[in-house]
């Protein structure tokens, strides 16, 4: 009754402090990699994504029962949040329990396994892997973790059985397929045959307790090779990090665990690697620690083996993740101690509970620690009771502890925020806080993060690439194209980068050259949707219809309910005839993203190519309350009011236009051709036509035949003839050499008319 009311309890206890998680969003700390803008994730479970779940290396990690867990999620609960962190609690309140359970059965101690259940269950270094999405690894491969224990508990305490020893070693398989970092549990497994569960009765035992755990010792190899091979790109050579510099800072993340797990404060969602010399003083303080701790313990291996065996389990366990192997540019996080820090959590209280209630009456603990003849006094029930009020003061100062740090993941700004406000230096908070503030389209304050990542380590690529995001964000075009070239003469590694430079290129229309861009993003990540949706647009343009269609009809299984991924494939169903099924799928875009500006521009683009104009217009406007700052949105408003005949409204939309942006050639070349061809004399104005038409030709160096074309028919309409033949001839010889059959049929037509002394009297066609 006791332990099954601790379990409630316990439970209850996790609910409470990390329940607030279902009410969160995803953050921008590798969320999207994993969930968000993974199409293979976001499709549920499937055949094809279990296949791919045990063969990816996606984000350097081979972790295909964690890939699994989350596709069940996105199956049951899509893109919403808060069903993966609900995922996240109910693990760690599984996990608890279990370790609850498994002291309980391995000592028989059903109060100090409950007090250390709850520290393990509510300490704040726990925030981090339940909060965190990604962080399922972590959750999942401790659950795995917790069943491997326990079924190797209960191996442990009958006679040999195959089927149990099959049972544990399929666990840890299964951990392993969830996180790598459970490889030490062969070793830690020994440390408990030790204590708590007594099997290591003198050195004549520790070979065949060796020997029994071989083949978890084989699987523990072939999970590690798995990690390194995947690894191999992320891992730090030890050239720029030598062997010496790996064993100090190991030897000081030891000895800062150790103090975060009696002091947890300062907690942060990363803890950048120093790479200058190391602190000699800390060094030796840390090392002094370590030699310390390992002393008493070893000294008191007979009177109290609990302090050794959770001083070895902290070792061991850390081995994976202590710094010894160097991955990415984090030298600590609070998820690695999930498994690691139960060893000295359940010394401290065995050491603890002995103190105030030893087991068996023994009162050894003032006679090995304090003063040797010293006898511990009995306590009395009142000093027990007062004990126990301590212990849940204890916990309850940690669940609070960890509520408010439970807080910090509510938003990735906030994360971020507390992150800087914690640490020194930490560049990797600085680049993750610019993209927050990109996002929200803040920009001059995400610069100034990506400009304050870039101060502490002017070698890092991925704030540049930020900085370029930024400056193409706020129209710096020129900016941000020279800063991503700059960023892949560095390093190529950097598929968005690639893919905004592609978008830069397709804007100036150099499709072919944005080709190159998407295959060279996609070759580094296939799944990259900018790039999939990007090349279909540039090769649409670039008169390739059938590629543009296989690639956005790839993106569409990829992402079928995605609306950026249903607009682009909407264009391309119109642009080769295939109108209805266009206008469906850019109408399931502006479901999708009411709030999309170019879904609504594109929708309403379609409906005026199938003749419905109201519709057009309509669809037109919202775009333009979007963004009526932008000059594009007012300009194709006007095109459409022009096509329904509703001249005098596309006449004030062009204007607006050009009231936004004074150098926009295109508007200005619209409004000269509506001004010099409308049916309606009271709308046309040779002199104005001729004006903005000329500055148009300007802007364009002369080199523009549709532009040529609107200066002839301005000059036709002003009564210069001469004017407007020589220049229609200039516009024809130009788009016949550049192979522009459709305008070279219209400019040909309009010269006739000039020749004959006739102004062009006609709508704007659709082929300009």
């Amino acid at each position: 009754m006791v332990v099954a009311g601790c379990g409630v309890g316990l439970v209850l206890a996790v609910a409470a402090v990390y329940g607030q998680t279902v009410r969160f969003g995803f953050v921008n700390y590798d969320d999207p990699s994993y969930v968000t803008e993974n199409s293979r994730v976001l499709r549920g479970l499937s055949a094809d994504g279990v296949a791919w779940a045990a063969t990816t290396d996606h984000g350097l990690v081979w972790v295909p029962l964690t890939w699994l867990s989350l596709m069940l999620d996105a199956q049951c609960y899509g893109a919403h949040a808060g069903g993966y962190h609900l995922t996240n609690v109910l693990m760690h309140a599984a996990s608890s329990v279990l370790l609850l359970r498994v002291l309980w059965r391995a000592t028989g101690r059903p109060w100090p396994a409950a007090i250390a259940a709850a520290i393990f269950a509510l300490h704040p270094l726990r925030v981090e892997a339940v909060a965190w999405v990604t962080a399922r690894k972590d959750v999942l491969s401790g659950l795995l973790f917790m069943l491997t224990a326990a079924a190797y508990g209960s191996y442990a305490r009958h006679r040999f059985s195959t089927a149990r020893y099959a049972l544990v070693a399929f666990l840890f398989a299964l951990g392993l397929m969830a996180k790598s970092m459970v490889v030490t549990t062969p070793l830690l497994l020994l440390v408990a045959d030790y204590w708590p569960l007594g099997r290591m009765h003198g050195r004549r035992d520790l070979p065949k307790l060796v020997l029994e755990k071989l083949p978890l010792l084989a699987l523990s190899a072939a999970a590690a090779a798995i990690t390194l091979a995947v690894q191999g790109d992320a891992l730090v050579s030890t050239h720029r990090l030598s062997p010496a510099w790996r064993l100090g800072q190991a030897t000081l993340a030891y000895a800062d665990y150790l103090a975060m797990l009696v002091w947890p404060v300062n907690l942060a969602a990363a803890y950048p690697r120093a790479e200058a010399t190391l602190s000699p003083v800390a060094l030796i303080r840390a090392s002094a620690l370590m030699l310390l701790i390992t002393a008493v313990a070893w000294r008191e291996r007979r009177r109290h083996p609990y302090l050794l065996a959770g001083w070895l389990w902290y070792l061991v366990a850390f081995v994976p993740v202590i710094g010894l192997v160097q991955v990415g540019a984090m030298s600590m996080a609070d998820r690695f101690t999930y498994i690691p820090l139960i060893g000295p959590v359940v010394a401290l209280v065995w050491l603890a509970t002995d103190f105030v209630a030893p087991e068996g009456g023994r009162t050894d603990f003032a006679d090995s620690l304090i003063v040797p003849g010293l006898r511990a006094p009995r306590w009395s029930p009142a000093a027990v009771a007062a004990a126990g009020g301590a212990a849940c003061v204890l916990i309850a100062s940690l669940a609070v502890a960890s509520w408010v740090q439970t807080t910090s993941w509510r938003t990735s700004e906030a994360l971020w925020r507390l992150s800087l406000d914690r640490t020194e230096r930490n560049w990797f908070a600085h680049v993750s806080l610019a993209d927050c503030l990109l996002k929200q389209e803040r920009y001059a304050e995400a610069e100034t993060e990506a400009r304050a990542a870039l101060a502490i380590d002017p070698n890092d690529t991925v704030a540049a690439g930020y900085l370029g995001f930024i400056a193409a964000a706020a129209g710096r075009r020129d900016e941000a194209m020279a800063m991503c070239r700059s960023v892949i003469a560095r390093d190529r590694r950097h598929p968005r980068v690639h893919t905004l430079l592609g978008c830069l290129l397709a804007e100036e229309g150099r499709y072919r050259e944005a080709l190159d861009e998407y295959r060279i993003a996609l070759d580094t990540c296939p799944d990259l949707r900018e790039a999939l949706v990007n090349m279909g647009e540039a090769m649409l343009r670039c008169d390739m219809p059938r590629q543009a269609m296989e690639t956005l009809l790839q993106a569409r299984r990829m992402w079928p309910a995605d609306p950026l991924v249903a607009r682009q494939l909407g264009r391309v169903f119109v642009a080769t005839g295939r109108g209805p099924e266009g206008l469906e799928c850019l109408r399931e875009s502006v479901t999708g993203r009411p709030d999309d500006a170019d879904a609504w521009t594109a929708f309403g683009a379609a409906l005026g190519q199938a003749g419905r104009f109201d519709e057009a217009i309509e669809a037109l406007r919202r775009a333009v309350s979007l963004r009526p700052g932008e000059a594009e949105m007012h300009r194709n408003l006007g095109f459409a009011l022009q096509e329904s005949g509703r001249f005098t409204e596309a006449s004030a939309s062009y204007r607006e236009a050009i009231a936004r942006r004074s150098e926009d050639v295109a508007s200005t070349n619209d409004l000269a051709w509506l001004l010099a061809t409308c049916p309606d004399a009271s709308i046309r104005d040779g002199v104005e036509a001729v004006a903005l038409a000329t500055e148009a030709n300007r802007r364009t160096a002369g080199s523009a035949p549709v532009v040529l074309d609107t200066l002839a028919a301005s000059y036709a309409e002003a009564g210069r003839f001469s004017d407007a033949v020589e220049t229609a001839r200039r516009a024809l010889l130009l788009a016949e050499e550049r192979g522009e059959s459709d305008l070279a049929a219209g400019v040909r037509d309009h010269l006739a008319s000039f020749e004959r002394g006739k102004p062009v009297r006609q709508p704007a066609e659709m082929v300009r």
